[in-house]
């Protein structure tokens, strides 16, 4: 099970606390932090992601 915590304005040094998790096998192929377009957006140019990728199913599990 993959989980993302974060915690916004509630420590005094920290604005933002940001935690993940991603529960795989080490050995599962993924491609580093990188921006990519996913098949949903190919119409419009302007939309992308920024994230990790899968490469084993094609998704991401934590992007932007």
């Amino acid at each position: 099970m993959c989980f993302i915590v974060f915690s916004f304005k509630a420590h005094n040094k920290y604005k933002l606390i940001f935690c993940a998790n991603r529960d795989e096998f080490y050995n599962r192929k993924t491609e580093k932090l990188h921006c990519w377009r996913s098949d949903s957006y190919k119409k419009d140019e302007s939309n992308g992601i920024l994230a990790g990728r899968d490469l084993q199913s094609g998704g991401a599990w934590l992007g932007v």
